[in-house]
């Protein structure tokens, strides 16, 4: 089990979904292929200047941002692409790599993706401390984030007092070993706990539905992601923290209406609007 997913296996397969509403008319989500630094990188993308980049969380791919793609409108155009694609593989599986070098693989694909300066970055679970450092490097010109169910460095720490003390410390044993790209979750911690975001805007939506498994204490763990997730956007002008009462942690695929909104409203903030 990935360390975000100790968290994430809070929500059970066959909740129900948001209730959404679609936007139309819908924008044709295309299926391309990316030649990036000889890798083959597969994206979903609407058309037009990218104004948003995608980035799914451990064990999805870019096809778990579809619904959103869908309903968001024809002027922001968004892209989705597969992160596995750029995984370090050796004989022995995924070989780790530093949270620079990661940084680098990422952002070839946004620069093959040609966005527009100032897009808005989207990220779910451990991939959102991806966006985070991103955004705080200044390497990437990202005028704001949209955070889905976001990884943060205290939830180790607020989440210990409501789980058993062998599934917390299989968690921490998980989070020091590489993920599947290749890098340490702990190690990402301490470089985002020294981060510094600019004064962007920040959206973070928390999912509302985590039944425990047995001897979880699922209401401690609730306010354990509340907090982290609250850490995110105290005191920023434009931070935003959103609950999503009726969806899991899979936000893009259970809540892809109120995703969609608060892309959009970022993207408007981003662009001055």
């Amino acid at each position: 089990m990935s360390a975000w997913a100790v968290f994430a296996a809070l929500a059970t397969a066959g909740t129900p979904a948001a209730a959404v509403q679609d936007l139309e008319p819908v924008p044709t989500v295309q299926e391309r292929t990316l030649a990036v630094q000889g890798r083959s990188v597969p994206v979903l993308c609407t058309p037009g200047v990218p104004a948003v980049v995608m980035l799914h969380d451990a064990g999805d791919g870019p096809a778990s941002w579809r619904s959103v793609l869908e309903r968001l409108p024809p002027g922001v155009a968004a892209c989705a692409y597969d992160r596995t694609a750029l995984a370090p593989r050796e004989s022995r599986g995924i070989r780790e790599i530093g949270w620079f070098e990661l940084l680098e693989e990422l952002l070839g694909v946004h620069r093959a993706l040609s966005p527009r300066a100032g897009y808005v970055l989207v990220a779910q679970g451990e991939a959102a401390t991806y966006a985070r450092l991103l955004a705080a490097s200044r390497r990437a010109p990202v005028g704001g984030l949209v955070l889905l169910e976001p990884s943060h460095e205290s939830l180790p720490r607020r989440s210990r007092p409501g789980l058993p003390e062998e599934v917390w410390r299989s968690w921490l044993l998980d989070r020091a070993g590489p993920n599947e790209d290749g890098v340490s979750p702990a190690a990402l911690a301490v470089r985002a706990r020294a981060s510094r975001l600019p004064a962007i805007p920040v959206t973070v939506v928390t999912a509302g539905l985590r039944p425990a498994e047995p001897g979880w204490d699922s209401r401690f763990l609730d306010e354990a992601a509340r907090g982290a997730h609250e850490e995110l956007v105290r005191g920023r002008r434009f931070g935003r923290h959103v609950p999503a009462p009726v969806s899991g942690p899979n936000l893009a695929e259970d809540a892809p209406a109120l995703v969609a909104d608060e892309i959009l409203r970022v993207v408007r903030i981003a662009d001055g609007r």
